[in-house]
């Protein structure tokens, strides 16, 4: 069994289970049988690139994201949070720099 199709059937599942649908929802939504979606969760059958852009678009996620393990999903997040840290450290530095440029401008 392939590790990706293992990542894309974690996803998928973890995306379903997520709103609360049952495999035979989302199957019969894309078209396939249900024992098909336990196949695909399962990372026992692969899929076409048709079928992924599917998959996305029921759920409204990009394609790519199913593609993403969640470590790879969790350092996203934590390089999100160190910019935003960034972004306001450098806004405060820049206050206190102006602050203090005013006080000796007399």
């Amino acid at each position: 069994m392939g590790k990706l199709k293992s990542i894309v059937g974690d996803n998928i599942r973890k995306l379903r289970r997520e709103r609360g649908w049952t495999q035979a929802f989302v199957a019969e939504s894309l078209g396939v049988t249900a024992p098909f979606m336990t196949m695909i969760e399962s990372g026992q059958r692969g899929m076409s690139i048709d079928f992924i852009e599917s998959i996305s678009e029921l759920f409204d996620v990009p394609p790519a994201s199913l593609f993403s393990t969640e470590e790879q999903k969790n350092s996203k997040k934590e390089n999100k949070k160190l910019e935003n840290i960034k972004k306001r450290l450098t806004k405060k530095m820049i206050k206190t720099i102006e602050e203090t440029i005013s006080e000796f401008d007399l």
